[in-house]
């Protein structure tokens, strides 16, 4: 039986890297979240905003540069 080839698709599969690197910095927010800890409710979205935007970006320059898309120094 022969398997069906994969196509390979560059933005769907960085799409999915970025998302997983965001949904992990969610994932563990949330699974070590206190709320009586909190001060500050938006101080604290945005700083879990920002943490995910870092994830995502970070991930999609991982890819990005291992694809051979970006120039390395």
């Amino acid at each position: 039986m022969k398997l069906p080839e994969y196509e390979f698709k560059p933005l769907a599969e960085l799409a999915w890297f970025v998302l997983v690197a965001v949904m992990t910095v969610l994932f563990q927010t949330l699974a070590e979240f206190e709320p009586s800890r909190i001060e500050d409710w938006r101080t604290w979205f945005v700083a879990l905003g920002a943490a995910m935007v870092r994830a995502g970006a970070g991930a999609a320059l991982a890819w990005l540069t291992r694809r051979g898309v970006t120039r390395e120094p």
